[in-house]
């Protein structure tokens, strides 16, 4: 379990840290130990916790005065805010409770158990332990549901390397699970082009997941597709669900060349949720809006307009395999997202970009709303120039 106890007072934290030592004899509990709002904010940012043990009155920065209003703004950032992963406990320690009458039914709003722990009080340590204890025991129960199943598929001008090191992660932290690997073989950039070429690729994709969804209609999916391979996925599920199969609960989409409009309203009501991993930096999926038909660049802006409410974006920095350089993000992100009762991470680690950025990608956008126009005007034109028609005059 991991757990971040953030307290200004020294003594009373590593009171806590060296009772939490002394109870796990299995080296299960993973402390990281701060003393200010703006640490735990930095820790919940980047990964994800399973408890938080919080003194209420606490400073913001390391030469700020304490105060319980930060308690309660970091409380509320976390509860309420999109960039910082929501620890499944929080515990908020005060020396005496009346300091923080003015926030009691604030904490109450976000679940937040309270704990009066004064320095030379006993027994306060075995309270916060009783927490933990029901946390660990939750997520005991929970590890009991039947975990989902796997399909994964991969993208152009790739092997798909990737999947086998998302199956020997899941091997390696959930068990076995069931794992049924897409592979279409090395498709070429040119292939991409070619909307009939695409059109056999998802064919195939139907015909192997149709195959495997009879095997057991009851039996439930999460689907991880990269690049090329969310087309293929976006397609193959529009027919398929067409067809009456309600196999998947969770899509997961990176690096998505699919247009950022593009309509899921076919899923509607069949309880999917739509997880859209994207990449600030992401420039191949210029090229995708800008020049390929029927394709765009959701793995880069998002989706956007009337849309599922069960989809997520989610955006960090990096370019179009960012997802795959090393594991942490498989295993951050993706590995949780097995389990059916665990809520989807959300998160937007983007910077603001530069002027010159906004105005290319401003241009790309708009390409990609005329490039079906270019296209005929450019058959047109060759086919004038053929001399197989004549202009009227």
């Amino acid at each position: 379990m991991k757990i971040i106890i953030c307290d200004d007072d020294v003594v009373r934290r590593q009171r806590l840290v060296g009772f939490l030592s002394s109870i796990d004899k299995t080296s299960s509990f993973k402390v990281h130990e701060v003393s200010t709002t703006d640490e735990v904010s930095k820790l919940l940012s980047d990964q994800y916790f399973d408890a938080l043990v919080l003194d209420v009155v606490v400073p913001k920065r390391s030469d700020d005065t304490p105060s319980a209003h930060n308690g309660s703004r970091l409380l509320n950032q976390i509860c309420n805010g999109r960039k910082l992963r929501k620890p499944e406990r929080i515990i908020a320690l005060t020396a005496y409770l009346e300091d923080i009458q003015q926030y009691r039914s604030a904490f109450a709003d976000f679940g937040v158990a309270v704990v009066e722990a004064r320095t030379q009080q006993p027994d306060w340590e075995n309270a916060v332990l009783d927490s933990l204890a029901y946390t660990a025991e939750s997520q005991v129960a929970r590890a009991r549901l039947p975990l989902l199943n796997v399909i994964s598929v991969h993208g152009i001008r790739t092997y798909g390397g990737w999947q086998h090191k998302l199956q020997a992660l899941v091997t390696e932290s959930a068990g076995h699970v069931e794992f049924h690997h897409h592979k279409y073989g090395y498709f070429s950039a040119l292939s991409f082009l070619l909307p009939t070429s695409r059109d056999v690729e998802v064919n195939r994709l139907i015909a192997h997941l149709s195959g495997v969804f009879n095997k057991d209609r009851e039996k439930k999916f999460i689907i991880f597709a990269h690049s090329f391979g969310t087309f293929l996925v976006a397609n193959a599920l529009e027919e398929l669900y067409r067809q009456g199969y309600r196999n998947v609960h969770r899509i997961v989409l990176s690096g998505s060349v699919l247009r950022s409009n593009y309509d899921w309203r076919f899923l509607n009501g069949c309880g999917v949720e739509i997880i859209n991993d994207c990449a600030q930096n992401d420039l191949v999926l210029w090229v995708s809006e800008a020049v390929v038909l029927k394709t765009g660049m959701a793995g880069k802006v998002g989706f956007y307009g009337i849309q599922n409410p069960s989809i997520t974006n989610r955006f960090q920095l990096g370019g179009h395999s960012v997802y795959f350089y090393g594991l942490t993000f498989m295993r951050e992100f993706w590995i949780p997202l097995l389990d059916p009762s665990v809520p989807v991470a959300q998160f937007d680690k983007r910077n603001e970009p530069g002027v010159i950025h906004h105005f290319v990608e401003g241009i790309i956008s708009f390409i990609g709303k005329i490039k079906p126009y270019l296209y005929a005007s450019g058959v047109l034109w060759v086919l004038y120039r053929m001399g197989l028609f004549s202009l009227a005059k």
